[in-house]
């Protein structure tokens, strides 16, 4: 599990078929652990989490959300790429 691997016991908040999503609070900060059955959900997944503008550590069917300087350790241990989501569907002012 990919949170054993980032050394955080994971409190599961969100058990569903589409995903499963869990909180870590470790001394590194805090942190939400998203995994997915098929990459597929993962790219409606990162389309959601654009809408909030968030920076997420991604690899194959997980991700990892949390500030960048948390998410920079944790890729060192798990792997992935670090991105910033931006919405696509924002529009600016006149």
């Amino acid at each position: 599990m990919i949170a054993n691997l980032t050394g955080c016991k994971v409190t599961i908040r969100i058990e569903a078929k589409e995903l499963r999503e869990g909180a870590c609070h470790t001394e590194t900060g805090d942190y939400l652990i998203t995994t997915l059955p098929e990459e597929r959900y993962k790219v409606t997944w990162l389309d959601s989490a654009a809408s909030y503008g968030d920076t997420c550590l991604v690899g194959p069917r997980w991700a990892i959300s949390a500030e960048p300087t948390v998410l920079e350790p944790l890729r060192a241990k798990v792997g992935g790429t670090v991105r910033r989501l931006r919405d696509s569907s924002a529009t600016t002012g006149p």
